[in-house]
This record gives structure tokens, C-alpha cells and sequence, in this order.
């Protein structure tokens, strides 16, 4: 498994994911600091949020992929209709 700059050590089999990926355990300071930023900034909407998910989570940190927000989105549409 690849490991990306700035994110945690892999717990390994411990906690592991359905497609095949470890989960990772982040500090709760730092996440709760992601979605504060997050939710403070993302006042103008889904839109306003999706880009700062997309930028602070899957970019910056590599905390999610891109696929895993497209899905989590869908999954929201859906559930709402």
C-alpha cells in the first residue's frame, strides 16, 4: 500500500475496508479542525461544501478519492428522493 505525506500510519488488518484499503486513524483535533473549516466556509451551499470536501479531504490530505465523495453524494441524492 502506498502511503501519502502527511497522513498516519495504516492500522493494518485492523479496521479494513471493504474495497480493499486500510483505514486510517486520524488525530480528532485535526479532523474536528477539517470540518470546522469546512462547515464555517461552506455557507453558500452544497456546491460551496462539495469543493472544500473535495479540496481539504481528497487532495490536500488524501483522505478520501475522488469516487468515494461521488459515491457518498449519490448515495445522499438517492436516499432524498
Amino acid at each position: 500500500m502506498q502511503h501519502h505525506p502527511g497522513a498516519p500510519e495504516s492500522s493494518g488488518d485492523a479496521g479494513a475496508m471493504p474495497h480493499g484499503k486500510a483505514a486510517r486513524r486520524w488525530p480528532l483535533p485535526t479532523l474536528g479542525g477539517i470540518f470546522l473549516r469546512i462547515g464555517a466556509t461552506a455557507f453558500g451551499g452544497l456546491g460551496a461544501a462539495l469543493v472544500l470536501v473535495e479540496r481539504e479531504l481528497v487532495a490536500k490530505r488524501r483522505m478520501l478519492t475522488a469516487a468515494d465523495v461521488t459515491e457518498a453524494l449519490t448515495a445522499e441524492i438517492a436516499e432524498r428522493e
